[in-house]
């Protein structure tokens, strides 16, 4: 028997949760797995990079231009009845903040922010602290009252399980990694950097919790040893988070002599700044998955990661490691590698072997098995 699925993408702001939904839909053979259609809710932003396929259809509703309060409405109020309007069987929630009651139901976590212990502190009485708080509980209640969960990280899963007032049907399916980047693995590095300036590149957008504060005080703090290093932050941003590291940039490199910032760069774009650069850095200190820390490890570059999160369980032995809130442990991580072209090497081999398993094509073919199977038991013993 083939279904219908519905896809309520109309939240999926982040790099990760697009990249996600993308690359699922890209990959999907709806032969395989006995899907008759595919109905997508989402923006026109990204409606525009989803590829065409005659099995799907997107929609863009007015709610996706309004604030938080107004699409949390259209999906509780408007949603179930397109979704019947439509002959949906199955509601996949691509972000877990959402209030829609359709079921049978499978949600997507893609955000442990509001979960983590000491990130909320970050932003306590901010309008993003308030923010936050509000979403930890919509995210709870769909998680909650969803038919099956998928969690990206077994760290994740562990997290939010402990958060939940039931433990439904759950699974753990990590993201995928364009291939483009992978095409680039056999990029030749010497790793020797003798009388050379260092590129280093962090890919993220300017939060509090992503810590490029700190990595600019440590790139800074090698510079005061002498070491010839420049940062390439990249990934744009704004608000609060943003000034602050303007004020830090200007504290440290008032003169723009050794760190750049970018904003969002398009895959070819990105690429070739990676391909440019020299190591690989990734200071959250919160993170379900790290989707970039994945294309760092896919392009086989030598990586400076942050201990923290869920990070260890994705690059594992594949990087040196460092406390994200310490530029002194940032500092001492970057200078491991500068100083040792063998541990380089071999940690990139490794971050690179590493990153063979994920891909979009199994990505896409585990969700949808997960969804089908949750609509087979859902539809033999109901709720």
């Amino acid at each position: 028997m083939k279904i219908c699925i519905g896809i309520d993408a109309s939240r999926c702001r982040s790099g990760g949760a697009r990249a996600h939904l993308i690359g699922i839909l890209d990959n999907l053979n709806i032969n395989e797995i006995a899907i008759s259609h595919v109905h997508v809710w989402t923006y026109e932003s990204l409606k525009k990079d989803i590829p065409n396929k005659p099995w799907l259809t997107i929609h863009v509703p007015n709610c996706t231009t309004e604030n938080i309060i107004y699409q949390l409405w259209w999906q509780l109020r408007t949603l179930p009845k397109r979704l019947h309007q439509y002959n949906c069987d199955v509601l996949f929630t691509a972000d877990a903040a959402s209030i829609c009651s359709f079921s049978p139901s499978v949600t997507l976590s893609q955000d442990l922010l509001s979960f983590e212990p000491g990130n909320l502190y970050l932003y306590r009485f901010t309008k993003h602290w308030y923010r936050l708080i509000f979403i930890y509980w919509i995210q709870l209640r769909s998680l909650t009252k969803a038919d099956g969960n998928i969690f990206l990280t077994k760290y994740a899963k562990k997290i939010l399980q402990k958060k939940m007032s039931s433990v439904n049907d759950s699974i753990v399916i990590s993201h995928g990694v364009d291939a483009a980047f992978k095409e680039y693995k056999n990029k030749v590095h010497s790793y020797k950097f003798n009388n050379k300036k260092i590129e280093c590149v962090y890919i993220s957008e300017v939060e509090l919790y992503k810590n490029q504060i700190e990595v600019v005080k440590a790139i800074y703090l090698l510079r005061s040893k002498g070491i010839s290093v420049n940062l390439s932050l990249v990934g744009g941003g704004a608000g609060y988070a943003k000034k602050k590291l303007e004020n830090q940039i200007e504290n440290f490199d008032p003169r723009s002599r050794f760190v750049a910032l970018y904003p969002f760069l398009n895959r070819n774009e990105l690429l070739k700044k990676l391909v440019d650069s020299d190591i690989f850095i990734f200071a959250s200190s919160c993170e379900t998955f790290g989707i970039t820390l994945l294309e760092g490890m896919s392009i086989g570059m030598p990586i400076a990661c942050s201990n923290q999160s869920s990070l260890p369980e994705t690059l594992e032995d594949g990087g040196v490691y460092f406390n994200p809130k310490d530029p002194d442990s940032i500092a001492n991580a970057l200078e491991r590698l500068i100083n040792s072209p063998k541990l380089c090497k071999k940690i990139s081999t490794r971050s690179n072997k590493l990153a063979e398993k994920y891909s979009w094509k199994r990505c896409s073919t585990e969700t949808f098995t997960f969804i089908y199977d949750v609509y087979k038991r859902y539809s033999i013993g109901g709720k």
